[in-house]
């Protein structure tokens, strides 16, 4: 809090013309806008703010103030994601999670979005639950939004396509077999692997084996083409 308070402070030029962090978390406090939970064990505070009121907090603080926050916590909370993906095997998976779902707002507030695709596609991985693709899907498509004109577009258009298929797979085939063609009349054959990956399990997933096989010995020789490597071009076979 109070170092992440004071790296706002320093982007906005302010050091020694704000109040501080704890006199203004006591006024908080005061005025039941923020809950304080604190552990001797674990030597940390966690600060809980209803949404609501953090909604309202953002509405009125100034432009500079809220593009402050967000760079500075899209900073932190992405550092401590990527820290977590390295205790993963130590059975943090739950960590993995928490922290990149609450980096990903920041993130894409701060037009990190080639971090925020990232992070959201490594959460699909890991929960490919309805619901979990559910709560992804906006996101990813508010990157695809950005990425829109860019060499990025049809890479983060797949991505959003490959989470809404795990919802909606009638609607996900139809925008996946388009960016399909895209991507091989683009020559693209990595990325089209990848969505011909993509259709093969949504075929399958429906009973149409016959396109599922067709598909899969498409996405055979587009490892091929795309110099993939013995073992991807296995995994197409």
């Amino acid at each position: 809090g109070k170092w992440m308070w004071g790296q706002v402070q320093e982007q906005l030029g302010a050091q020694g013309n704000s109040p501080e962090f704890d006199d203004v978390l006591i006024l908080l406090q005061q005025s039941a806008l923020v809950e304080v939970l604190s552990s001797e064990k674990e030597r940390f505070r966690v600060f809980r703010i209803h949404p609501a009121v953090a909604a309202a907090g953002r509405a009125a603080a100034p432009a500079a103030l809220l593009t402050a926050v967000d760079s500075e916590m899209a900073q932190f909370l992405h550092s401590f994601y990527a820290h977590t993906l390295k205790l993963e095997p130590r059975q943090q998976g739950a960590m993995v999670r928490m922290m990149g779902q609450r980096a990903v707002p920041y993130l894409l507030r701060a037009n990190r979005l080639g971090d925020a695709s990232d992070v959201l596609m490594a959460l699909l991985l890991r929960d490919q639950s309805p619901e979990a693709a559910q709560e992804i899907l906006p996101p990813l498509r508010r990157v695809a939004v950005g990425a829109a004109g860019t060499g990025y577009e049809l890479q983060q258009r797949a991505y959003a396509a490959r989470a809404e298929s795990f919802i909606r797979p009638a609607a996900a085939e139809a925008e996946l077999r388009d960016l399909l063609h895209q991507a091989e009349d683009s020559n693209r054959p990595g990325l089209a692997l990848g969505i011909a990956g993509d259709l093969v399990r949504v075929t399958r997933d429906t009973g149409r084996l016959d396109e599922a096989l067709a598909f899969a010995d498409k996405a055979a020789a587009l490892a091929r083409a795309s110099q993939a490597g013995p073992w991807s071009e296995l995994g197409a076979e």
